[in-house]
């Protein structure tokens, strides 16, 4: 629940991938490497200090906290709901960096890259579960909730927030100047080239992946998408709450003997179970065995 600790997590999460493409020890695996760290630390340094300007804002640090965060602070809840898409959304440059590990586990030889390969499945499958988790709960609204009402710009507090934004998509958009232009010298100092850019767009033995043309797609949609489906005022209705509602009251329903309950929203995080400690210590073995056996394997 407490969002910096989720940050804590996701940075281990993808300091693992680095390491992982850097075990690799190929062309494109490094080249991956090195994509992955340079956007990782600019949106991570971003979400970081969104979540301290949510701190300050709203004194709490906890993800169910953030309710409804898009209409009670939109200014700051946007730009966080931005850098946390920046993680795992085309058109970024944390996903190309995703698309080219895969690409470089994929073409590994031996026993062991089928092995690897789930793995990775698998970490980026859980980071988009809690990534999408959190932005649950800042687009969750109880029924009755005050109008939209913009905070005020504080030029130390949102300055930055917006100066990170923007160098994440501007290296995002431009990521064939960035990559020729700083990338590619580091990894030609020890590895042959293996990405080839020639089309404007960047590519491998396998496939594309095209940045611009999905940032003009991502555009459109933005703009199309409130014009063409925006809601009319005699479509909206009352929220179904498991019962009668209130007519009083916007965010209550009868419930068991015409009791009046008032509705909670809230996401399911299973802190009993995980709280085992027997549970914790056996994962540990089980990731502990998993890193050796993977390390007899290399010096075998």
């Amino acid at each position: 629940r407490e969002s910096k600790k989720v940050l804590a997590y996701s940075t281990i999460s993808n300091l693992g991938l680095i390491i992982m493409c850097v075990g690799i020890n190929t062309p494109l695996a490094i080249t991956a490497a090195i994509v992955l760290t340079i956007f990782h630390a600019i949106s991570k340094a971003l979400l970081f200090m969104c979540v301290g300007v949510i701190d300050h804002s709203m004194g709490s640090r906890d993800i169910e906290d953030m309710e409804g965060l898009v209409r009670r602070y939109p200014l700051i809840a946007g730009i966080t709901v931005a850098g946390i898409l920046s993680m795992m959304l085309v058109p970024f440059g944390m996903l190309l960096g995703k698309w080219a590990a895969i690409e470089a586990t994929s073409a590994m030889s031996g026993f062991i890259s089928p092995l690897v390969f789930i793995l990775l499945v698998i970490g980026s499958a859980a980071t988009t579960v809690f990534w999408v988790k959190w932005l649950g709960r800042f687009f969750s609204v109880t029924p009755g909730i005050e109008k939209i009402r913009f905070e005020r710009f504080s030029f130390l507090y949102h300055s930055p927030l917006i100066v990170l934004l923007a160098l994440a998509g501007i290296f995002s958009l431009a990521v064939i100047p960035f990559y020729e232009n700083f990338i590619l010298p580091a990894v030609t100092a020890f590895y042959p080239n293996v990405v080839d850019t020639s089309t404007g767009f960047f590519g491998s033995a396998v496939g594309l992946f095209t940045a611009w043309p999905l940032f003009i797609l991502l555009a459109v949609a933005l703009i199309l998408v409130p014009i063409l489906f925006k809601p009319k005022a005699k479509n909206l209705s009352t929220a179904y709450m498991c019962g009668e509602n209130v007519s009083t009251s916007a965010d209550s329903f009868y419930s068991v003997a015409d009791g009046e309950t008032k509705i909670k929203l809230g996401s399911m995080y299973l802190d009993t179970q995980f709280a085992n400690p027997n549970l914790d210590t056996g994962l540990k073995i089980v990731g502990l065995l998993i890193l050796v056996s993977m390390l007899v394997v290399v010096l075998i």
